[in-house]
């Protein structure tokens, strides 16, 4: 799904990434900056799209601190994550955040490769 038409009104990614997901200002959802937590409770893209029968996942930078556990399926960066041989913490791979895993190449490659894999195992099921 592509989202034409989507702002936020913070340009510093976690508080971004805390609006879309909440659909609330930053002032709202209280992540305001880099070390800002968003709540497991306060997961709602994922629970209202679920709602609405997609299943979600969610692949790369995070960096929201908290268990992206509202997901069908994540696999994010520890913080900022690396460009080279990138680290991820994957469900079904352990507790959180000790579910971490090791992937080989360029960063960009990889979270491109992993959305690309997860999208195609979705659509073989149909």
């Amino acid at each position: 799904m592509v989202f034409q038409n989507c702002f936020v009104t913070n340009s510093i990614c976690t508080p971004s990434r805390a609006s879309i997901m909440t659909g609330q200002y930053s002032q709202t959802n209280d992540v305001l900056d880099l070390w800002g937590e968003l709540g497991i409770e306060k997961q709602y893209l994922p629970i209202e799209m679920k709602k609405l029968g997609y299943e979600t996942a969610t692949i790369g930078k995070w960096h929201l601190h908290k268990e992206p556990v509202e997901f069908d399926y994540y696999k994010v960066f520890p913080n900022q994550g690396t460009y080279f041989d990138p680290e991820f913490r994957e469900k079904g791979k352990g507790d959180w955040p000790n579910n971490t895993v090791t992937s080989k190449g360029h960063s960009s490659d990889v979270v491109t490769d992993n959305a690309i894999n997860w999208i195609d195992s979705r659509t073989a099921t149909e």
